[in-house]
């Protein structure tokens, strides 16, 4: 199965939280938070349509204004999802520049800004040709936990304590959609770009008289087949579970937020999760309201998932990474089997 997206940290796990999410055969990437975002490149960062912001600590939100310099003068939209008073924060963050020659850009940025609330969502715009003025546009009751539904995937949220009401995340591509190789050669069918706009067509749930056009690699970009979708839907392709991506990070560790998290979380493919303090550090942990990594652990073996990486390392540890990977992997042993 060829994984339709791919995930990393954007620093190490002692440096600013930050997770880049790169769709593979898209020109489209998802951030979860924005720490310091210099190790990614310019071109990377154009790709990102959608962030997701836990909270906005300096060490999770600094990266806003470099993201916002790469994109000024880009006709997109940047779409900024994140707890209560992020429309505040990131209307601050523009207010702190003066932006008296924008309208000489060609083309315009657009910052949507989604507010998660107890019970609502709000939704705020800035755009650039209006010097980042604040529109308001839209607040509505909250019906679940879903922040962004598409045909392919949805990005799920629970709030956890860290002595404020901050987001932790869950990415979830609702099914993977294979081609089969061995029936494109009977075929004598070429891969491309034709081959993600008939999975797109399936995601979509078009109906089976939707034409696939089937093409040439460019530059001939010629016709080779036109046939009904549903006669490929199952000829063509196989169907398996999609992958799934979690995001977890400075939250105390207490009953309620746990069991929340685990069922957010639970039998993720790869789970990020933070493990700032060792177990012998769990007053302390209470103290600042993150989690050590014997709780990490415990998380992810109560989740039940397949792989966990844990960043968010204090400082006081340089040198100890061991110790953490080696605690949080113990724990999660233990409480896998039960």
């Amino acid at each position: 199965m060829r994984p339709n997206f791919k995930s990393r940290l954007v620093n190490g796990p002692f440096g600013d939280p930050a997770v880049y999410l790169e769709f593979l055969r898209e020109r489209r990437a998802f951030l979860f938070d924005l720490g310091d975002l210099r190790p990614l490149s310019n071109r990377e960062l154009l790709k990102v349509s959608h962030v997701f912001v836990s909270h906005t600590h300096v060490d999770h939100f600094i990266g806003f204004d470099h993201l916002l310099r790469i994109s000024l003068g880009r006709q997109k939209e940047l779409v900024v999802f994140g707890p209560p008073g992020i429309t505040d924060n990131v209307e601050g963050k523009l207010k702190g520049y003066t932006w008296n020659l924008v309208h000489n850009y060609v083309e315009s940025l657009i910052i949507t800004v989604i507010e998660v609330g107890a019970t609502t969502i709000k939704t705020t715009r800035f755009r650039c040709h209006r010097r980042f003025e604040r529109e308001e546009l839209h607040s509505c009751s909250r019906k679940d936990n879903t922040l962004l539904e598409e045909p392919a995937l949805r990005v799920q949220f629970t709030f956890v304590n860290h002595l404020i009401p901050i987001l932790a995340f869950c990415f979830e591509e609702k099914y993977h959609i294979n081609v089969k190789k061995n029936e494109l050669e009977r075929r004598n069918w070429p891969p491309g770009p034709w081959l993600a706009e008939f999975k797109k067509a399936i995601y979509e749930n078009q109906s089976d008289d939707w034409i696939v056009v089937v093409r040439s690699p460019k530059p001939d970009d010629k016709i080779l087949a036109k046939v009904p979708l549903g006669e490929l839907r199952h000829e063509l392709v196989t169907y398996t579970p999609g992958q799934k991506i979690s995001y977890v990070t400075d939250m105390l560790f207490e009953p309620e937020s746990a069991e929340k998290v685990i069922d957010m979380v639970s039998y993720s493919h790869l789970l990020y999760i933070e493990a700032c303090f060792l177990d012998e550090d769990k007053n302390l942990a209470k103290e600042k309201y993150h989690l050590t990594a014997a709780q990490a652990g415990y998380i992810a073996g109560r989740a039940k998932v397949h792989k966990f990486i844990l960043f968010h390392f204090s400082p006081k540890y340089q040198g100890r990474e061991k110790e953490l990977i080696s605690e949080a992997r113990e724990s999660y042993e233990k409480h896998l089997q039960k």
